[in-house]
């Protein structure tokens, strides 16, 4: 039976024609456009407080009240070191549930535990109620305020579910917490200089800050000013949360008079090197004559001897400026290792400390093994109530060797009065449940229970633990009419001294993807045999830097211990065995060059770049757009060892890059920015040996490839217009060449008739 062919909507000739111009079309598209120019976004620093913030401006949107007893917390910024007025404000807007019993359901407003006022929960404000409630001064806390709203709402049933959904009131995101400054604008009144209050006056929780922050370095800096600078920067940002746009890092010829005048100032250098630094020690007890320091115009001070000094700035009395100096380089780097170390720190008091030892470094491990939940950053942590109570703890690890499990030790207390026989908690790690805890030992308090942490379900770098508790009440579930099963009875207490016990590590130094960072530069410690290198002579190059090291050592409790070497002096020979995060390494110095042996991402000087793989496969050309790009790879001279790249063909591109690491989120070991917010990600891998001289004749500029599409374009319509002419040669062959018409032959092989 002959199988009947479907007909072609197109002739077979049509359909090549339309194939080819598809190609031609989409090769004229892949050519290169010059890219337009764009201009960095511009932000608008944060030098005087707010007087009026929103539970909208905390981050917080509409928030719901659901049942009968409950109360929502909000925190504010306080007062800090500015006068206030006498109009501070609270403006309270909610709605609610039109079940409520008018009678009975009341909103307290608490501020910092002081009840302010009561409001009944009516029909007055059942589709939007406003307030505006006076705050006494003497009420608004330097530091955070506590806004509480305590709730008691019922429908007035008999043997009303106390979690019955009717029981609702929403506090709107326009409530709003208003501070009156007693100036316009606000002038600040910074307390009297004290190192045992660092990092105040700079940044401290809960204050509003006074003014940006400017860490200045000598120019041409050399690996002392530079690790002091990206120290420091690390160190405020592990004790307090604040905006990165208001810490900068730049050389003292960068700087402006305006600048030095309306920002605090952290001076880093001898006063040899550092300008600004011999001129605020005008305002301490300290001078310089020559390579001597003097204290007190008399105690000539050891070489060696760090000198810390907090001081009015020199350029406004409002604002002050730290000092971390000495005669030469050895004191300067004992000024910072003191300032940024624990135990150091806290023996520092009054405006100013000399450094007579130096500081003893932290614990040479690379990464702590074991560790309690406290060094992980948890507290002690109780939770109250009946039903599901969930507890998380983030920690790193390693690659962990093949076969080998690591251990939680959990130590719990709880009430005699659970039901053993069900109570129980649900052990999960990375969203996958591993373990079941019986919580049924005899014993009730500091109670430990021992689970095995998978090594096929550790990630390398941040995983998270999630400890699911139920507790269970043993007397009968069939209650009497209003009785309820008194859930507040239950609590479980996970102690802080409970511990994670990692596994084996692999051989080899793990991590060669952006999802698992810090690792393997930064763990429970902070950072740890990382040395970043970065282009000195660039001021985006230097903000960059700090971005980096804020985001892998920026963690509660971290100790960070790193090195950071200008790239115009950087070799292998003096880097050595150790983990490298590289800024913008500029390619034609020594370093630069052995870099880009293991870069998947190559970005040449004419403007073009190219994602390679291991054989030297080209993957992509792009063309001269922005492009910003992090990568991971390993360390050409030490291959057990990890490389962080943050790159951008300018400035602009660099800092989308930068600005991306402390928000994380990434995976694959190159990650493409072409703009703040479009990002690609990739997974690939390129040799050291691969040289990209190798490389070079897969590359063509713009003016090459154009030339190549349109000798494409040229020959694809040559191609079609021979197959034009071919269609209609029967037609066109008696009259011009005078040939017999050609047979027609059908399917098989047989001659028309």
């Amino acid at each position: 039976m002959r199988r009947v062919r479907r007909p072609s909507l197109l002739p077979a000739w049509w359909q090549i024609v339309a194939a080819l111009v598809v190609v031609a079309c989409a090769a004229l598209a892949g050519a290169p456009a010059r890219a337009g120019a764009q201009e960095p976004p511009t932000f608008a620093p944060k030098t005087a407080p707010k007087s009026l913030t929103t539970i909208e401006d905390l981050g917080i949107g509409d928030t719901a009240a659901n049942g009968a007893r409950v109360s929502k917390e909000f925190f504010f910024s306080g007062a800090g070191d500015y006068e206030l007025g006498n109009n501070n404000k609270i403006f309270v807007d909610i709605t609610h549930s039109n079940l409520l019993d008018a009678q009975r359901s009341v909103m307290n407003v608490v501020l910092n535990n002081r009840p302010l006022l009561s409001i009944r929960l009516d029909q007055n404000n059942v589709d939007f109620g406003h307030y505006e409630i006076n705050v006494p001064k003497d009420l608004v806390s330097k530091d955070f305020n506590r806004l509480t709203f305590e709730f008691g709402m019922t429908t007035g049933l008999l043997c009303e579910d106390p979690f019955s959904p009717a029981l609702f009131t929403n506090i709107l995101r326009t409530t709003a917490f208003q501070i009156d400054f007693a100036s316009n604008p606000p002038v600040p009144r910074i307390g009297p200089p004290n190192l045992a209050e660092y990092p105040y006056p700079f940044f401290r929780a809960g204050y509003p800050v006074v003014a940006p922050v400017l860490i200045a370095i000598p120019d041409e800096p050399n690996e002392v000013e530079l690790t002091g600078a990206y120290r420091l920067s690390a160190d405020l940002a592990t004790r307090v949360l604040f905006d990165l746009e208001l810490l900068q890092v730049r050389p003292v010829s960068s700087i402006t008079p305006d600048e030095l005048r309306n920002q605090q100032l952290i001076l880093i250098g001898t006063p040899q090197r550092n300008s600004l630094v011999a001129r605020a020690l005008t305002n301490t007890p300290f001078r310089m004559q020559g390579n001597q320091m003097i204290r007190d115009q008399q105690q000539v001070l050891d070489p060696a001897f760090g000198v810390l000094a907090l001081t009015s700035s020199p350029f406004n009395g409002n604002l002050r400026a730290l000092l971390a100096t000495g005669a030469e380089d050895q004191a300067v780097k004992r000024a910072v290792d003191a300032i940024t170390s624990a135990e150091p720190a806290a023996l520092l008091a009054g405006p100013t400390g000399v450094l007579t030892e130096p500081v003893q470094p932290p614990a040479s491990r690379s990464f702590q093994s074991i560790f309690t939940f406290k060094d992980a950053g948890a507290r002690e942590q109780t939770l109250l109530g009946g039903g599901t109570q969930i507890s998380t703890l983030v920690f790193s690890s390693p690659a962990p060797a093949p076969g080998a499990n690591g251990k939680l030790d959990l130590i719990i207390s709880h009430p005699d009065i659970i039901d053993r026989r069900r109570s129980n908690i649900v052990v999960e790690l990375n969203g996958q449940a591993i373990q079941t805890i019986k919580v049924n030992k005899e014993q009730t308090r500091r109670v430990s229970y021992q689970v095995n942490l998978f090594s096929d379900v550790l990630k390398v770098g941040p995983n998270t633990l999630t400890l699911r508790t139920t507790l269970y009440d043993p007397e009968p579930l069939v209650l009497e009419a209003c009785e309820s099963t008194a859930s507040e009875r239950f609590f479980i207490t996970i102690h802080e001294d409970s511990a994670i016990s990692l596994p084996q590590a692999a051989g080899t130094s793990s991590g060669s993807d952006l999802a698992s960072l810090p690792f393997p530069f930064a763990g429970l410690l902070g950072l740890r045999e990382t040395t970043f290198i970065v282009n000195e002579k660039d001021n985006d190059s230097l903000r960059a830097g700090m971005l980096a090291t804020i985001a892998l050592g920026r963690r509660f409790g971290a100790q960070n211990d790193f090195t950071v070497v200008p790239a115009s002096t950087s070799t292998p020979q003096s880097v050595g065995d150790r983990h490298v995060v590289a800024i913008n390494v500029p390619r034609e110095t020594q370093i630069g060059q052995q870099l880009e042996k293991v870069l998947p991402l190559i970005l040449r000087p004419d403007g073009t770049r190219a994602l390679v793989e291991e054989k030297g496969t080209l993957a992509e050309i792009l063309d001269s757009s922005r492009v910003g790009a992090l990568q991971l790879a390993q360390v050409p001279w030490a291959t057990s060892r990890r490389l962080l790249a943050v790159t951008g063909t300018d400035n602009v591109a660099l800092g989308w890059a930068a600005e991306a690491l402390p928000k994380g989120g990434l995976v694959g070991n190159v990650a493409l920015f072409q703009s703040a917010k479009q990002v690609n990600t990739f997974s690939l891998k390129r040799l050291a040996d691969v040289d990209e001289n190798s490389l070079k004749n897969r590359f063509t500029n713009a003016e090459a490839r154009q030339a190549t599409l349109l000798a494409v374009f040229l020959i694809t319509l040559g191609a079609i217009a021979l197959m034009v002419l071919w269609s209609f040669r029967n037609r066109l062959a008696p009259r011009t060449v005078g040939l017999p018409r050609l047979p027609y032959r059908r399917r098989g092989g047989s001659k028309r008739r």
